[in-house]
């Protein structure tokens, strides 16, 4: 017989996030992001949209009951968690205030253990927030550093105006380090792949799909 072939490394892309399996980690998404930013320059529309976007799945994380972190980076400087984003983020998530780019603080590196001890285990870390090539970067390659598969959905980060080579740099070394990048909707549809989960009404509404949750089981009753 032929000599067996080495077994094919497993791909992040063909890990299955569920609620219970994954974290979400929202950084930095503060105040001072908001435009005109100090060197004039305005939001051309990718911030405000990454803001609306972290704050649709700080709501998902609420609905699903995610582990989440809120992570702060000096508030003194740059401000408060958005009123927007913050309302919409579990009861019980653990807030984190640290100086450093990576949000991988100790406090961090515990939970994410915690999470990967329990009896879900951890498939995955969902980082999203400011800015993509400074505290996400980081702190996604920190989680690949410690062994942890990252989720990086590009319409929840951002860079600020003019740093578009910045934002697409940090995307490719991202890539090339195994993080999965894909999108909230995407991401959201794979956390509740079931037209009838007792979930799929709310998220469906965020989403905007027409026939979702309990109209999609009427319809499948009539038929």
């Amino acid at each position: 017989g032929g000599r067996a072939s080495a077994a094919r490394p497993r791909s992040p892309v063909l890990i299955t996030p569920t609620p219970a399996s994954t974290l979400l980690i929202v950084c930095d998404t503060q105040e001072r992001w908001r435009g005109p930013f100090e060197d004039g320059s305005a939001d051309d529309g990718k911030i405000a949209d990454a803001i609306e976007s972290c704050a649709m799945l700080a709501r998902a994380a609420s609905v699903l009951k995610m582990r989440t972190i809120s992570a702060k980076q000096d508030s003194e400087y740059y401000g408060e968690t958005m009123a927007e984003i913050a309302a919409e983020l579990p009861q019980d998530a653990t807030v984190v205030e640290r100086t450093t780019f990576s949000a991988m603080t100790n406090e961090v590196v515990d939970a994410v253990e915690e999470a990967a001890e329990s009896d879900e285990g951890l498939n995955g870390v969902v980082v999203c927030g400011m800015e993509i090539h400074g505290a996400v970067l980081q702190t996604a390659l920190d989680l690949l550093r410690h062994g942890t598969n990252v989720f990086v959905p590009i319409d929840c980060v951002a860079s600020r105006p003019g740093r578009e080579a910045d934002f697409d740099a940090a995307i490719q070394m991202l890539e090339a380090a195994g993080a999965v990048i894909t999108t909230a909707e995407t991401l959201l549809l794979q956390l509740v792949p079931d037209t009838k989960s007792e979930f799929f009404g709310e998220v469906g509404q965020m989403l905007e799909l027409e026939g979702e949750g309990d109209d999609a089981a009427d319809d499948d009753d009539e038929q």
